[in-house]
Order: C-alpha cells, then structure tokens, then sequence
C-alpha cells in the first residue's frame, strides 16, 4: 500500500503519541456512533471499529486511480449496500 493514507495508517500503530491518537479519535468517534444508534439513524450491530475500517479503506481506495470517482461511489455503496 503506498500513498497518504497508507503512511498514516503505518505511522499510527508505529508512533506512540500516535497510538495515543488513534485511541482519543476511537473513543469520540465511538461516541458519534452510539449517538446515532440511540437516534435510530444507524444499525446497531455497527461497531465502532468496523466505522473506522470502513472509513480507511475507503481512503486508500481513493487514492489509487480514479480517487475523485471513486471517493463520490464507495461511501454511497457503503451505506446504501449493493441490493437494488
């Protein structure tokens, strides 16, 4: 894996304030989800950890190719699904 997100993703489990980080950006984002599930907005078998893989795999996606294309469609897929 090569590109931004993919040096971000390396330097986050190699740095410890950048563990450090990572941990704060989990726990607010973990809050954001539970908010949401409380509101009905989101499914609650959605864990915080399957968010943030999503959310970086979407990255490095995007920035292979066609980031531009690709960063409108793969959120969209996410969260709409594949059925039709």
């Amino acid at each position: 894996m090569n590109g931004p997100a993919a040096e971000r993703y390396r330097q986050a489990y190699r740095d410890p304030p950048e563990r450090q980080l990572r941990r704060d950006d989990q726990h607010r984002s973990g809050e954001l989800l539970r908010s949401t599930q409380r509101a009905g907005a989101v499914h609650p078998n959605v864990r915080t950890r399957d968010l943030l893989t999503l959310v970086s795999a979407i990255s490095l996606a995007t920035e292979q190719g066609d980031g531009g294309e690709r960063a409108a469609r793969l959120p969209t897929i996410a969260i709409y699904g594949l059925l039709t």
